[in-house]
Parts: C-alpha cells; structure tokens; sequence
C-alpha cells in the first residue's frame, strides 16, 4: 500500500511540474512568436520559479525546450539591465544631490561672508559717524568758547580804552551779526 501511495504521490508531483513547464513553454511561444518584445518577458518571481522549474526537473520529465531558456535567459538578463539602470539612476540622482547639497553649502558660507564684511563696514560707518559727530561737537565748543573770548576781549578793551563805536572789537559791533545780520545793514534807531 505504501509503495502505490508513493507512485500516486510522484504521478502528481510530476502533473504539477508538467502543468508548470506546460504554461511556461506556452509563454515561450507567445513571447517568441511576437517578436519577442521585452514587455512580454518575465520579472522577478516568475523568473526565480522558472529556475526553480529547471532545478526540480526529474529524468522522467520532458525536457525543457530551446525557447523556454532562451525566455528565462532573456528574461533574466533584462531584469538585471532594468536594476542595473535603476541604480545608476539611483546613484545620479544621490551625486546630483550632493552636488546641489554643495552648491548650497558654498552659497551658505558666501552669504556669511557677505554678511560679515556688511557688519564690519557698519561697524567702521557707525564708528566713523560717531568719530565726526564727536569732532563737530569739538568744532561747536571750540567756536563757542572763541566767541566767547572775543566778546570778554572786546568788553576788556571798551572798559580801559573807551575806544569809538566803529572799532571792530567793540562790544556793539561784536553783537551785531548776532542780532540779525551785519553792521552794514543795520537800521538806524528811530528810522523806521
């Protein structure tokens, strides 16, 4: 009984893989018969059962025929094309990356640089602004302080001399231009 059992259970075995070899053959002659374009081939899975179907192949079984390996050959090379392709693609696509990453990088350290100088150029301007602020303030005091000096000048001088109203040191003369222009265009008292 064990040994019918045996024979049933290798009749079935060998139905499958003749099934199996049956349907690849069929795609063979399809794929061959129409040009044998690479939309017809076989990709990953079916291509890994296709070797499988020859690995598992028993003496009694049919013999596998020229179109089905030159179908899993051909359909073995192409996929190894198509993942070669992605990947180089794959690797253009990460230098491509890396190389705008870089370009970034560099404008990055430009702009810091940029930003830098246009610090230190305000810096030296504000330095610079303060620097002549802090010069005219000393302008400002010295003329003050001059002006001062003359007006006591010429107020010493009226005191001890008496000198006339037309000298140029005297305190009226002096005061004038302040008031409102010069000693020439000055109005006269009660003129007017």
């Amino acid at each position: 009984m064990a040994g019918l059992r045996g024979l049933v259970q290798a009749m079935e075995d060998d139905l499958d893989w003749i099934e199996i070899h049956s349907r690849l053959a069929a795609r063979a002659r399809d794929w061959d018969e129409g040009g044998r374009p690479d939309n017809r081939l076989m990709s990953g899975p079916d291509i890994a059962a296709a070797k499988r179907l020859i690995e598992t192949r028993r003496p009694t079984a049919p013999e596998m025929l020229p179109v089905q390996l030159d179908f899993i050959q051909v359909s073995e090379a192409h996929e190894q094309a198509q993942r070669s392709a992605r990947e180089r693609d794959l690797e253009e696509r990460r230098r491509l990356a890396e190389d705008a990453l870089a370009q970034s990088r560099r404008v990055v350290r430009l702009t810091r640089a940029f930003l830098a100088g246009a610090l230190v150029l305000l810096g030296l301007a504000a330095g610079a602004g303060w620097f002549a602020w802090k010069q005219r303030e000393q302008s400002v005091q010295a003329a003050t302080e001059a002006s001062i000096r003359q007006v006591r000048g010429a107020t010493r001088g009226a005191k001890r001399g008496g000198s006339s109203t037309n000298d140029a040191r005297s305190p009226n003369h002096a005061i004038r231009p302040a008031r409102g222009g010069c000693a020439r265009h000055s109005r006269p008292a009660g003129r007017w």
